[in-house]
């Protein structure tokens, strides 16, 4: 039987925490591999030997913002989802720059976090239905922007135009790291070569963009 699959938590709140943590523990598939309640913890978590395949994190910490554990979480290959209720679209845009791979709002929770979680794990970028119009709008405005301008007629490597491609059908960035055999840190520096070139902020609206201007197949 496969080993189920280990999720740190990083909520400040006791009860949502505890919500969280009983939803995981509940399913087969997955573990948790910590509950914290701040920035200070997680990150010794995330320092740790023990494997995470999936933070859940929280925007707003007591001690700091979950936009830099999401980073840092990131550098070493492991997946973000943000739990929260911030809404509006300068959080939703920061943490998916950060490289947050899923967007869900604590109301939203309720019944469906151990099949949320799954559906990330097998390359999904679950988001709250508010969260997806917020980047569907964002999305319209940029193909509706004629300022914006690609750099050269394919301002994308063979190696950046292959990793969007892994990205737009569904692959994860840890994914990508052992397909290709580099690092995961070496993934996210192509992602952010990506990203300011087609100037984008998530993997949604770097693919939109590419596919856009036929950069994509």
């Amino acid at each position: 039987m496969p080993q189920p699959h280990p999720i740190l938590i990083v909520e400040d709140n006791p009860e949502v925490r505890h919500y969280l943590r009983h939803a995981i523990e509940e399913h087969p598939q997955l573990t948790v591999a910590d509950a914290v309640g701040d920035c200070t913890a997680a990150r010794a978590a995330l320092m740790k030997p023990q494997p995470i395949r999936v933070m859940l994190v929280d925007l707003g910490l007591p001690d700091g913002s979950g936009i830099e554990l999401i980073r840092q979480a990131r550098d070493r290959g492991i997946e973000s989802m943000v739990i929260t209720i911030h809404d509006d679209r300068r959080h939703v845009l920061e943490a998916l720059e950060a490289g947050a791979t899923g967007y869900i709002l604590k109301d939203d929770l309720r019944g469906r976090l151990a099949q949320t979680i799954l559906d990330l794990i097998a390359g999904g970028s679950p988001m709250s239905p508010m969260i997806a119009r917020t980047l569907l709008t964002r999305l319209t405005t940029a193909h509706n922007d004629t300022g914006w301008k690609p750099q050269g007629a394919d301002p994308l490597s063979d190696r950046e135009r292959l990793i969007l491609q892994l990205l737009a059908d569904g692959c994860a960035r840890k994914a990508i790291a052992v397909k290709l055999g580099i690092s995961p840190h070496t993934v996210h520096s192509y992602i952010k070569k990506i990203y300011r070139k087609l100037q984008a902020h998530s993997n949604l609206e770097a693919v939109h963009r590419a596919r856009t201007r036929g950069l994509l197949d």
